[in-house]
């Protein structure tokens, strides 16, 4: 499978829990022929609030990864995901209405 698109949205840090979270949606497409697979996780990454943007993006598509590899056909390995993390598109947290 290759991931063909990232999105980070709701981006926030959670103080009560002194980490960043997010939803990492990816767009999964076969390596043969097949429907393209969508898959979203909510994810943290357990940095500092003042933690640079590039290693807040890499930890939480890590923890993505991390839960994707626990679906049935990725942790047989029967799948393997091949990720270019420089594709990610990060959105930050909307306001609550």
């Amino acid at each position: 499978m290759r991931v063909t698109n990232i999105d980070i949205v709701d981006l926030h840090y959670n103080g009560a829990n002194k980490r960043h979270q997010g939803y990492v949606s990816m767009e999964l497409h076969p390596a043969r022929t097949g429907a393209p697979m969508q898959v979203q996780f909510l994810c943290h990454a357990a940095q500092p609030h003042d933690c640079p943007p590039s290693i807040v993006t890499h930890d939480l598509i890590k923890d993505a990864l991390r839960q994707a590899h626990r679906m049935p056909g990725f942790r047989r390995g029967e799948q393997k995901i091949e990720v270019e993390i420089s594709k990610a598109h990060i959105a930050p947290r909307t306001a609550s209405a």
